[in-house]
């Protein structure tokens, strides 16, 4: 897949590592737009953040269902593409109080690449949101959320990393 799990790719048009302003690759109608077409991209905005439409699917059936995912009723819905101060964005974060449950998701397009970046995603969000609140302690936990199963080797690097994780199987459009 050339995007992976098309979550937040990003490209950028640079010469002589300075950003050029190139027009004709913005819009629906840019030069991007019909790449993004051919390929079947879906969402993206004028950033170039892609994100394919079982990801943005599962992303909201998750923040909905908190109880699917083992996230107690008291953290209610999640909020979706949470900002943290760092400016990375948690694709879902549930909070009750000083409690806080950060949430990625992959969708059954993800490659095992893009899973285990997602592990590391889980990671750097968890410890973002903590320092956000030092010198406070809070609770942080955070999960991530797949349509497939994850291979043996990703689930014990995520339990080594205290990532948890439910594959939920794939959602139907």
């Amino acid at each position: 897949d050339l995007f992976g799990d098309r979550t937040s790719s990003s490209f950028v048009v640079a010469r002589n590592h300075h950003h050029v302003n190139a027009p004709f690759l913005q819009g629906r109608n840019g030069l991007l737009g019909a790449l993004f077409d051919c390929v079947g991209v879906s969402h993206y905005t004028n950033q170039f953040s892609l994100e394919s439409d079982e990801h943005r699917r599962l992303k909201e059936w998750a923040a909905r269902n908190p109880n699917a995912i083992g996230i107690s009723k008291k953290y209610g819905h999640g909020e979706i593409e949470h900002r943290l101060l760092s400016a990375d964005e948690v694709d879902i974060m549930f909070s009750s109080g000083l409690s806080f449950k950060a949430v990625e998701v992959k969708s059954h397009r993800s490659s095992e690449l893009d899973l285990l970046r997602g592990i590391y995603q889980c990671v750097k969000y968890r410890e973002l949101k903590r320092a956000e609140h030092a010198p406070f302690n809070i609770d942080v936990q955070s999960i991530l959320v797949t349509e497939s199963p994850l291979p043996h080797e990703l689930k014990e690097r995520a339990k080594v990393l205290g990532v948890r994780c439910k594959s939920v199987g794939p959602l139907r459009p």
